[in-house]
């Protein structure tokens, strides 16, 4: 999922916590978040959206199923 979608739906939740939120998602061995790998598809919403992490942009939340 496109984080700029997942914080669509957070509209009114602080950019921090949503960040931090994902920041421990991240922790979970099934959850991952990544990188765009095509950065020209990217619009600016799409960089504002990203969560930084150990200085890599993610635009990506991917949960996977078991």
């Amino acid at each position: 999922m496109l984080l700029t979608h997942l914080r669509a739906q957070l509209e009114d939740a602080p950019h921090e916590e949503v960040d931090e939120a994902l920041w421990q998602l991240e922790q979970l061995p099934d959850v991952h978040l990544v990188p765009e790998a095509d950065q020209k598809t990217l619009t600016d919403e799409d960089r504002k959206a990203a969560v930084l992490i150990g200085g890599v942009s993610k635009h990506l939340l991917a949960i996977e199923a078991r």
